[in-house]
């Protein structure tokens, strides 16, 4: 498969490509006053273990990652990390993810999704940016998140009940091609306003955001749900469908903030908080092994090899999309504060396996089109 991908870009392309993991790390600063832990040497991440005196004589970790964003950095450094990579792609007429992960609180959701200045706003202001130079296209947002096992459809049809519809959408799609994602609504944009309309919109309806009166603006809280914005992008002169999902994995629970005697509590002396926390961990196990599967697998193997998601609704949307037909980006965010040692690496040794990743990639074309 590898030969048959490099003979075709060869040969000038194909509708058929193999992508590798496109791995990217951002490190949130410690507080103030406190030395990180977290730092970039000699090409290498190195985080050193600084919990208890003469903890850093067991020696630092190091990996290998070598898009690595340190400290101070925020949503443009995100954006020119992957974001001419992720457009490069799309516009080439082939399928994008990216995931992000990682601890609460390491600015995960604000990089990605949650400010002007994050990988999402740049993205869809470089198509409509093509788009008023004379590049035809149409663009559809498709939005929802999965809170604890249930899923929430964002644009759902009560969504806009008593409310003007913020953009009717204009652009024409063929009818050869579903529009969006199966089981969810999606909106026609005509700008990177309406856009920006659609997806404060649909923030009534998330758990991950809060209307703040006083200040006239929303204000994001520790991600509770995994949230799903997907781009759906039509070149009217191609004739191809490239469509880009972002994923924002709920934030991880710091490890060290967890007691010993959670893992001993009987099932129904559980409050409800607690019930959510061992949810989201059995969520990010499963997770983990998809990742880690999809990092093993042989690319020579034959099409029907599977990568098993079964257990959760998260799950059963996130390993169809990571597994094929499209490239893999990951955004994984860790804290360089010593009391988040264990997050930190054990975040950062998913992001390593997640490099391994090999997807095959196929254009989507409008019926008729060659």
């Amino acid at each position: 498969m590898e030969a048959m991908s490099a003979e075709l870009e060869a040969l000038g392309g194909g509708d058929a490509r193999l992508a590798d993991a496109h791995v990217c790390c951002l490190c949130a600063p410690p507080p103030d006053g406190v030395t990180p832990t977290v730092v970039r040497r000699n090409g290498k991440v190195v985080v050193t273990d600084c919990r208890a005196p003469g903890a850093e004589d067991r020696g630092p970790r190091r990996y290998s990652i070598p898009n690595f964003l340190e400290a101070g950095s925020d949503g443009r450094d995100v954006s020119r990390c992957l974001g001419q990579n992720v457009m490069a792609w799309l516009l080439e007429g082939f399928n994008a993810t990216i995931v992000a992960f990682g601890q609460s609180g390491t600015g995960k959701t604000r990089a990605l999704l949650g400010s002007p200045n994050s990988l999402l706003a740049w993205i869809l202001q470089s198509l409509f940016r093509r788009a008023s130079v004379g590049e035809s296209m149409t663009i559809a947002l498709s939005l929802w998140e999965v809170f604890r096992d249930q899923v929430v459809d964002l644009i759902g049809e009560d969504q806009w009940s008593g409310r003007q519809v913020p953009c009717a959408g204009t652009g024409s799609w063929p009818p050869s091609i579903p529009l969006g994602a199966a089981g969810f609504k999606s909106v026609l944009v005509n700008s990177f306003e309406e856009a920006l309309r659609v997806i404060l919109m649909t923030r009534i309806r998330s758990r991950n955001w809060r209307w703040e009166a006083r200040e006239s603006r929303w204000v994001g809280l520790l991600n509770r749900s995994h949230a799903f914005v997907r781009v759906s992008i039509f070149g009217e002169a191609s004739g191809r469908l490239s469509v880009l999902h972002l994923v924002d994995l709920a934030g991880s629970r710091s490890l060290s903030a967890q007691g010993p005697s959670a893992c001993y509590s009987y099932p129904d002396t559980l409050g409800e908080e607690e019930r959510e926390k061992r949810l989201l961990s059995k969520q990010f196990l499963a997770i983990n092994r998809i990742i880690s599967s999809l990092s093993q697998k042989d690319s020579n193997r034959s099409a029907d090899y599977m990568v098993s998601g079964r257990e959760f609704n998260i799950t059963r949307m996130l390993a169809p999309i990571l597994a094929g037909n499209s490239k893999v980006y990951l955004l994984a965010t860790v804290s360089s504060d010593p009391e988040h040692f264990l997050d930190t690496v054990n975040t950062l040794r998913i992001a390593t396996r997640a490099q391994s990743i090999k997807v095959g990639g196929q254009r989507t074309l409008q019926m008729g089109e060659t």
